[in-house]
């Protein structure tokens, strides 16, 4: 029997202000491809099959980032980390702004620029 190879999973994440999406990847260096936030009247799912048609919802097994997303959005303090994430398709601002709100603690706001 011929194993099926999945490119994208996809979790969904009830949070207080909607669902929270994850897609990933189920194997390899760099597995999480895109987070999506909430939007009034706009599915979560809906918007993930738009963005990747061949994602598939996972087994139901959430990888570290999906559990860490979780955690936090039930009031935990979370230290995420960013080496899971892929930056592929992402602009240098976008990276630069991303790389920068890593860097800001829990509970503190700040400007790009520090």
């Amino acid at each position: 029997m011929m194993k099926t190879v999945v490119a994208c999973v996809y979790d969904l994440i009830p949070s207080p202000i909607g669902e929270v999406g994850i897609v990933r990847r189920p194997e390899g260096a760099f597995p999480v491809r895109m987070i999506f936030l909430p939007h009034v009247g706009a599915s979560t799912s809906k918007r993930i099959r738009e963005t990747f048609p061949e994602a598939v919802p996972s087994s139901g097994k959430k990888d570290k980032t999906g559990m860490q997303i979780e955690a936090y959005l039930a009031g935990d303090a979370v230290n995420f980390s960013i080496a899971a994430l892929d930056f592929e398709g992402i602009g240098g601002f976008e990276r630069r702004v991303l790389l920068a709100d890593h860097q800001i603690p829990r509970g503190r706001v700040m400007t790009y620029g520090g």
